[in-house]
């Protein structure tokens, strides 16, 4: 299978980024809001497996005695793959594991990048306009709110313990998986330039029609749409404007040749802003999975606009995986 586009660049600049001359040390005094144990104990959530027989495979396997072909049950179900923290300024990453590897660090690396190449260093990126009062009743808003989002996806760290309580007989089988546990598959730092101004989006159609690729039902319960996919969204509620960024960015991350600094995992689907599930683990830590747009009341009790930790949240991303699992080639397969 061919890289996906960015993904070799990555690899290399990832080092180059964090031996940049002046780079310091996560920020010590940033209050944490949710560790990767609490990513571990949320993702025990069999609420979001959605575990289904989806058809019939034929498998060949091979011995020193000859061939034979098997006929193993073709599954579906989903399993979390990624944490996706939201923040509003680079590096204020609220899962602390993450901010060490990847949050001031590389927000900081990526600052003296951009302040060496075109001379501009990035700043913060908080150009959210708020209105009084926070934004948790929709009534009470007016005017358009522009607000920023910086995004990271990082491999899930319960992913091993995740799998070996799949293969432990909570279900008949189940598929595997490829994400490396606290792995940077995306970083909006990393991509500062075409993340805040959307320019690598100008050639997808979707940028220029209206409302093609919608988040949520057509006004007045849209949250957004996914192009163009950038941090910057018009939401009066700031919980939804992370949801929004948090879906552009597993938009490109889950596709090949993407213009775009990115590692996609393979064997796992494209992702689809209608059927995705999330997980929010942050600011609420909550046990069942939704898809974003599908509950018009989602700011409620969920906003993150006060305190050491404004604007962060955090997710797990639990997309859908096909499989014809055990061992063997397969060499057909019938799906219903």
């Amino acid at each position: 299978m061919n890289a996906p586009f960015g993904s070799t660049v990555m690899g290399l600049l990832l080092p180059v980024l964090f031996l940049a001359p002046g780079v310091p040390h996560a920020d010590s005094t940033f209050s944490p809001a949710f560790t990767s144990a609490d990513i571990v104990e949320a993702t025990t959530a069999v609420d979001c497996l959605d575990w289904k027989i989806r058809g019939i495979c034929l498998k060949l396997k091979c011995g020193l005695f000859g061939c034979r072909i098997r006929t193993v049950p073709g599954v579906e179900h989903r399993i979390p793959h990624r944490g996706v923290p939201a923040n509003t300024e680079p590096g204020h990453k609220p899962w602390p594991d993450a901010r060490t590897l990847y949050g001031r660090p590389l927000a900081a690396a990526a600052d003296v990048v951009s302040l060496n190449t075109v001379g501009v260093p990035l700043g913060g990126g908080h150009s959210t306009v708020t209105i009084p009062g926070g934004s948790t009743d929709a009534g009470s808003q007016s005017g358009d709110n522009l607000r920023y989002k910086e995004i990271s996806i990082v491999g899930n760290p319960a992913t091993i313990a995740f799998r070996e309580w799949l293969t432990s007989g909570a279900v008949p089988v189940a598929c595997s998986t490829n994400v490396t546990p606290m792995a940077l598959y995306f970083s909006s730092e990393v991509n500062a330039a075409a993340w805040r101004t959307g320019l690598t989006e100008q050639l997808y159609p979707a940028t220029w029609v209206p409302w093609m690729r919608p988040i949520g039902r057509f006004s007045p319960g849209m949250w957004g749409t996914i192009h163009p996919r950038q941090g910057h969204v018009q939401q009066y509620h700031d919980v939804l404007a992370g949801a929004v960024t948090a879906q552009r960015a597993v938009d490109i991350a889950t596709r090949a040749g993407q213009p775009h600094l990115y590692i996609r995992v393979p064997g796992i689907s494209e992702s689809d802003e209608k059927t995705d599930r999330w997980q929010m683990v942050h600011p609420r830590s909550e046990r069942q999975c939704t898809t974003f747009g599908e509950d018009r009341n989602y700011y409620r009790d969920r906003e993150n606009v006060s305190g050491p930790g404004e604007g962060g949240y955090g997710w797990v991303y639990w997309p859908l995986h096909h499989c014809c699992p055990g061992s063997g080639m397969t060499i057909a397969r019938i799906r219903f």
